[in-house]
């Protein structure tokens, strides 16, 4: 097959038709299709009245020039355009591949940092879709306020009259279009229902621990809470390892913090097996207000559970966090900041490491020192 050339500029206005019929089927696993496109349109939504300000499609950025994945294509061009014009925006992809995990946190990282924008992801097809670096990459775009869904025939039909130079040729659908849209469509749910199918999970992907957990001072694009849990049962004169996994945020169908899902499991997996419990969590952000409340009025009404709670950041948005954490300390709970040796615990008990050592990164001591002196003005 003759490689496709690119383009001499990005964006472009309109899709040849080949190129679109070519890279934007939806057969779940599609030979050749290595490069990736993004029909994209972005609309002002305020001031008003809201208008449709920019359409056209990009894909990835190839040689001569440095190889950029077309999602990062896009943001250059943004920040470059759209951004010095001020104003909110939502901003819909039609695109070709799902993105890579790589690219789904730095999408998320921006939108965090960007909260004028807003995003609606429609992909025609799932990029490795059962691989959990990509799936967790899709859950970190939903924690990060984006919209994801997979093109649906009308979709289809959409993009080739918005963005195809078709000639007042009418779209042709691809054989199987309606049956390969249910099956992505179920598949996706499936990978956003994660909290549900695979919480508690077992192990987290080194890059989502790293990026998750780690104890910087401002953390754009952090929206997600990550819950690593050890608890030991009082067996035989001593407390013993009983079991240890991880919660996230539910997004899908609703939203539930991960502190709450911890509760609902505890309660109806380890209360009724009876006995006294120690329970240890590792928690990338501290609890919010009403999780505190929550996890307090949980503590006071089971005194036979005892609960530690060491967290990598302070997640403090107004006086009622704070009042939270000093009501978890007046239930009993124990609140300190992750250390650097508590960092190196959780990548060696709760991380994919595939043998590899953990790395302090840049800082992580001091700013372990600024956040337990923060705490420590906040409790006493």
């Amino acid at each position: 097959m003759a490689r496709r050339k690119p383009w001499c500029r990005n964006p472009k206005e309109k899709f040849p038709p080949g190129y679109f019929y070519f890279h934007f089927t939806n057969l779940p696993t599609p030979k050749y299709r290595n490069g990736c496109y993004i029909c994209y349109q972005v609309e002002r939504t305020q001031p008003e009245p809201p208008m449709i300000c920019y359409r056209g499609v990009f894909e990835n950025q190839f040689y001569p020039k440095e190889p950029l994945h077309v999602e990062l294509c896009f943001l250059k061009w943004y920040c470059d355009t759209i951004l010095p014009l001020g104003g909110r925006y939502h901003v819909t992809w039609y695109i070709s591949w799902s993105p890579c995990s790589q690219c789904a946190e730095a999408v998320a990282d921006f939108l965090g940092k960007h909260t004028n924008m807003s995003l609606s992801i429609v992909a025609a097809r799932l990029y490795y879709s059962k691989k959990p670096e990509h799936q967790q990459g899709l859950l970190s775009l939903c924690a990060a306020g984006a919209t994801l869904a997979i093109m649906s025939p009308d979709e289809f039909e959409h993009c080739w009259k918005t963005f195809v130079d078709h000639q007042e040729r009418g779209f042709q659908p691809r054989f199987n279009i309606d049956q390969n849209y249910q099956i992505l469509a179920q598949r996706l749910e499936n990978i956003l229902n994660v909290s549900l199918q695979q919480n508690p999970m077992d192990r987290l992907s080194p890059r989502t621990f790293t990026f998750h957990f780690r104890n910087l001072l401002d953390a754009p694009g952090r929206n997600a809470t990550y819950l690593c849990f050890r608890v030991e049962k009082w067996q035989r004169g001593s407390f013993r390892p009983f079991c240890k996994w991880i919660f996230r945020n539910q997004f899908y169908p609703e939203t539930l913090h991960a502190e709450l899902r911890f509760l609902d499991w505890f309660r109806y997996t380890i209360l009724p097996l009876g006995g006294r419990y120690q329970v240890c969590w590792y928690i990338s952000w501290s609890p919010c207000s009403h999780c505190a409340a929550e996890v307090a009025d949980f503590l006071r009404d089971h005194e036979n559970v005892s609960l530690s709670i060491f967290a990598a950041r302070l997640y403090l948005c107004d006086d009622k966090d704070e009042q939270g954490l000093q009501d978890l300390v007046e239930a009993g709970a124990q609140v300190a900041m992750m250390c650097p040796w508590d960092f190196e615990y959780c990548w060696d008990h709760f991380v994919d490491n595939q043998g590899m050592y953990f790395w302090y990164w840049k800082n992580v001591r001091r700013h372990y020192y600024f956040l337990q002196a923060k705490l420590n003005r906040i409790l006493w």
